[in-house]
């Protein structure tokens, strides 16, 4: 995968999209992630991921978001909180990035 996005924008569904969707595999998409976004990019998902973490959302809105970004199966916004969290938390300890304390 190239790392090469440009100008585009780097939302958390973005970022999902591109390197969970296809790949079944946790591990594998962070790894894919770690080794393809530049540092700045990868500073512009973490703060993607901390304004959606953030927010607010009505009820299943979080559940949605994972099923259609991530193709990944969340009971309830519950799971998907804790979903995107790991996800946050891999991308924050990625090499080269001090997670945040």
């Amino acid at each position: 995968m190239s790392g090469d996005l440009g100008s585009a924008p780097l939302t958390a569904a973005d970022f999902l999209a591109r390197f969970y969707h296809e790949q079944r595999s946790d591990e594998a998409a962070s790894a894919d992630a770690a080794s393809a976004l530049t540092e700045a990019e990868r500073t512009r998902v973490i703060d993607a991921f901390a304004l959606l973490l953030a927010a607010e959302h009505p009820p299943d809105v979080l559940r949605d978001f994972v099923r259609r970004h991530a193709n990944r199966y969340a009971v309830d916004d519950a799971g998907a909180r804790a979903f995107l969290e790991r996800v946050a938390e891999r991308l924050s300890g990625a090499p080269g990035r001090t997670p945040p304390s």
